[in-house]
């Protein structure tokens, strides 16, 4: 393999442990079930909505907000 395959395969494996990361954190808390009920709203409104607080922010809605461009 060469260094540009290897580094495509390392991305791909990352945006995969990524989306299964997201997933697991949306389905055991209110994550998506909010998103479903109120639509595209920024981080802090869901933070606020879904009452996951700051680790919300930083560790899932930011890459939602990314992922919704």
């Amino acid at each position: 393999m060469s260094v540009s395959e290897v580094r495509d395969q390392i991305i791909l494996q990352a945006q995969g442990a990524m989306a299964l990361n997201i997933a697991f954190i949306g389905i055991s808390n209110p994550l998506f079930s909010t998103l479903a009920e109120t639509g595209k709203v920024t981080p802090e409104d869901l933070a606020e909505r879904t009452d996951l607080g700051v680790p919300c922010k930083v560790i899932v809605c930011l890459p939602v907000k990314v992922w919704s461009r």
